[in-house]
């Protein structure tokens, strides 16, 4: 995953971009659920790209590589060099409607009582934010290049108490 940064925002948000199949059908999913679609979609050198915004204000992306591309290079499954995406946290004003509307749009499920430790990549939606936003947590080392404590020498994240995501995004083996 890449990350960039640009000034001019309202608040501190991570940009999602979320890989579909078909643009066309991911688009009509964001406005059966309630979302805003830019009227115009455009092409960029990793495929056809539609901005949205989610009931709840938040701005994100979905896109569908170009017919044939083969996939880029993965970073591992949750993260496990220094700066890598290790979590993922929506926080939404309403977790209800959130959920209901990344369900529609992505296909996502959620398993209140799953271990997070099985879900890949860890993406947990929370509720009751002033604000929608999407919150990262990286991957990070001491001083000194020591590794944080944490399972498998990974430093814990502290993260708004969310359900578990399945099916976040896809997930190349």
């Amino acid at each position: 995953m890449s990350t960039g940064l640009w000034g001019g925002q309202s608040q501190h948000t991570l940009f999602c971009c979320w890989q579909v199949d078909d643009i066309d059908a991911a688009v009509q999913r964001v406005r059966d659920a309630g979302g805003t679609v830019d009227a115009e979609r455009h092409d960029e050198p990793f495929g056809r790209v539609a901005d949205c915004v989610d009931r709840q204000g938040l701005a994100f992306a979905v896109f569908a590589p170009p017919v044939g591309a083969e996939p880029g290079p993965r970073i591992p499954l949750n993260g496990d060099r220094e700066g890598d995406l290790s979590y993922l946290t929506l926080q939404a004003l309403d977790r209800d409607q959130a959920v209901g509307f990344y369900s529609t749009v992505l296909g996502w499920s959620v398993k209140d009582d799953e271990d997070p430790a099985d879900v890949h990549p860890m993406l947990g939606i929370s509720g009751g934010h002033d604000a929608a936003r999407a919150v990262p947590c990286l991957e990070g080392r001491r001083r000194g290049g020591g590794a944080r404590s944490g399972a498998g020498g990974r430093r814990p994240c502290r993260r708004a108490r969310a359900a578990p995501v399945r099916g976040a995004c896809r997930v190349r083996r």
